[in-house]
């Protein structure tokens, strides 16, 4: 929805600064691309990671279960880092 969010308002900046005549131009795309990557990044490495962790060749073994299992754990018992992931993964 961030995206969404981001690309709505570059299109309505680009809009009005056009004087109402044209909108969606190289220029506004390019802006809203370079807005939007970092964030993006992110969550794309954040994804991969928990992909491997999760299914990933190595998941199967009992150390990368055991430090799965203890890192989530801890994970949700800090209140505040859960609602600072689902934040993040809801895009609020």
């Amino acid at each position: 929805m961030l995206d969404v969010q981001a690309l709505s308002e570059q299109l309505a900046h680009d809009f009005e600064r056009s004087g109402g005549t044209s909108w969606g131009s190289n220029q506004t795309l390019r802006s809203y691309e370079r807005l939007r990557r970092p964030h993006n990044s992110i969550m794309m490495h954040s994804f991969s990671a928990l992909n491997w962790l999760f299914a990933g060749s190595l998941a199967q073994s009992r150390p990368i279960q055991q430090l799965r299992n203890n890192g989530m754990y801890r994970v949700g018992k800090i209140k505040p880092l859960m609602r600072l992931f689902a934040k993040q993964a809801s895009g609020v």
